[in-house]
């Protein structure tokens, strides 16, 4: 009897021993707002419709969200997702002041051209790597000078990296890439 007893005493502790260890093993502490709840892979995926404005990263429609709903993590306060193949935290909105960590000045108030010279969004990302932002807005344009110049000498007098596709893949226009570290992050 007395070791009957002992026997459900010692199971009920590892009981509770093993419970606490899977509950510090499934509580992450998010690298970027501390305070957010990581949610699983197919949860990212089944929320997609629910939340398309969370972080276009994922959820924007294009071939991007594939690559991120089948097996990232993502943030439920800041809205950040984990992208393992790459190894960074990310977020991309069409909001400037949308992020968890502010944007830099020199980002959010990048000289965007006329809004008929802006074809598509005009994405802002913010990516977390090694304890290390990158933040970047990036749009299609009108591959004229009077719209490109602007961009490169804002670029060049903030330190920021100007980037832009070549050759162009749409007759007339530009993707251009305004960003605080060159895109080796």
């Amino acid at each position: 009897m007395v070791t009957s007893r002992r026997y459900w005493v010692t199971l009920s502790a590892l009981v509770i021993i093993c419970a606490a260890g899977l509950a510090v093993a499934w509580l992450t502490l998010y690298p970027v707002c501390h305070l957010g709840i990581i949610r699983a892979p197919e949860v990212v995926a089944s929320r997609g419709n629910v939340e398309p404005s969370k972080n276009l990263a994922i959820w924007n429609g294009s071939y991007h969200g594939p690559d991120y709903e089948d097996y990232s993590k993502i943030c439920n306060r800041c809205w950040m997702a984990y992208h393992p193949a790459l190894g960074f935290w990310e977020r991309a909105s069409e909001v400037p002041d949308a992020f968890h960590r502010p944007l830099r000045a020199a980002i959010r108030n990048v000289p965007l051209p006329p809004a008929d010279h802006v074809h598509f969004r005009v994405v802002y990302t913010q990516r977390f790597r090694d304890h290390q932002f990158s933040e970047s807005v990036a749009f299609w344009c009108d591959d004229i000078p009077t719209v490109l110049q602007p961009l490169r000498d804002y670029a060049a007098a903030h330190n920021l990296f100007f980037g832009i596709d070549e050759p162009a893949r749409k007759e007339g226009q530009r993707f251009v890439c305004v960003e605080t570290n060159p895109p080796t992050i």
